[in-house]
């Protein structure tokens, strides 16, 4: 039973960081990327050389996945 609780816990510490981390995207950085386009295109641009959001959800998400079904099969 604590094994059922602990991987609930865990499903939803790691949903609500993806949320989080979404609704920082969706405040935060889209309007500045929208603004004064031609800029902040290039802007944006050189903010992503390095690393992007991409090389965060290509860990996360797939673990939310295994995670959530695990919740669904345990419950």
């Amino acid at each position: 039973m604590k094994i059922k609780i602990f991987v609930l816990h865990i499903a939803i510490v790691i949903s609500s960081g993806l949320l989080f981390v979404n609704l920082y995207n969706s405040i935060v950085d889209a309007p500045n990327w929208g603004h004064q386009l031609p800029k902040s295109i290039d802007v944006a641009r050189n903010y992503f050389t390095f690393k992007t959001p991409a090389d965060f959800f290509k860990f996360t998400g797939p673990l939310q996945h295994i995670i959530g079904i695990n919740c669904i099969i345990r419950f």
